[in-house]
């Protein structure tokens, strides 16, 4: 079975995707749970790559996906960031 398969069967949905855009900087998309507090996972090909969560009381999932973006903190959005 498949690792997505995996996420899948404990509750995990695709919510969103990142790309560069236009002008070869990194964005996202996010489709729903927008404004929750959640576990997530990267996955590229079918891989996870990482599995994180909004550890914050108040960081909602948009929020948390924004300080990788923008290289916001630093260990694991420096991390992120620079496999981009």
């Amino acid at each position: 079975m498949s690792q997505v398969r995996e996420l899948e069967k404990i509750g995990f949905v695709k919510v969103g995707k990142w790309y560069f855009n236009g002008k070869g900087l990194l964005s996202f998309i996010i489709n729903k749970i927008k404004r929750k507090r959640v576990l997530y996972a990267f996955v590229i090909d079918d891989e996870v790559k990482y599995i994180g969560s909004c550890e914050e009381r108040m960081t909602t999932f948009k929020e948390r996906m924004k300080r990788y973006k923008y290289k916001q903190g630093a260990g694991t959005n420096e991390r992120i960031y620079e496999k981009n």
